[in-house]
């Protein structure tokens, strides 16, 4: 951490000589333990979200990142008129899979591997961002929110789910405030953002912010709507 608060660099770059990510990849038993790791301390993230926002207007959901999968089966069990697909990298698929067999929801729910830098699946008419966002800088998540936007319809939104830190500075949150120094020295220019922080990064990809919306869990609830704005459409 002391690397990181020197320089603002990865310190995990530094011990291991590789992203964070790109060592996940290199190292597939970690990824899988990983995957594991979001599953089972996303409970109460999880319920939180179920409990503070309404997904009974969506009839299909993509959940960006959903890593195995848990968010997406939750809320199809939830709420059996949405069909959820769970987009992240291939090998996630049977670990996905496996969460949706089990928690009874494989009729509803499916698998879709991909890179959301690259695009994200089409024909929903909500998108979901888990506490993905705050792994990255300004610059990659302009990306996905771009890939979102242009596969959001006009009469669709963007839900995120994410730490939201206050914009007054000296704010004694504890946890959250550990958690943006995790980003810090774990990724590479990933960090934890106020409302206004998201406001804007929202607004550069072509949404506007609807509504934040507190939860019992530390992450709360972004909602956003499309818009006229932004330069989405030149972005690579």
């Amino acid at each position: 951490m002391l690397h990181s608060l020197k320089t603002g660099e990865s310190a995990f770059r530094r011990t291991f000589g590789a992203s964070v990510f790109d060592y996940l990849s290199a190292h597939p038993e970690y990824a899988t333990k990983l995957f594991r790791a979001m599953s089972s301390i996303s409970a109460a993230r999880l319920a939180g979200l179920l409990e503070a926002y309404d997904f009974s207007r969506i009839t299909k959901l993509v959940d960006v990142g959903g890593a195995h999968g848990a968010m997406a089966a939750a809320i199809a069990k939830r709420y059996p008129s949405v069909r959820c697909t769970c987009f992240d990298l291939p090998t996630a698929e049977q670990g996905a899979l496996k969460t949706f067999r089990d928690s009874g929801v494989g009729d509803r729910c499916d698998f879709v591997g991909g890179d959301f830098f690259e695009d994200v699946p089409a024909g929903a008419d909500a998108y979901l961002i888990s506490t993905v966002l705050h792994d990255w800088g300004n610059e990659q998540c302009l990306k996905i929110l771009r890939n979102c936007r242009r596969r959001v319809p006009d009469n669709g939104r963007l839900v995120v789910v994410d730490i939201v830190l206050s914009d007054e500075k000296n704010v004694p949150d504890t946890y959250r405030n550990f958690l943006d120094l995790g980003t810090l020295t774990q990724t590479e220019g990933g960090m934890e953002r106020t409302e206004s922080e998201f406001r804007k990064l929202l607004a550069t990809a072509g949404f506007s912010l609807s509504r934040v919306i507190p939860t019992n869990a530390p992450q709360w609830v972004i909602e956003a709507l499309p818009s006229e704005f932004g330069d989405f459409e030149g972005a690579t």
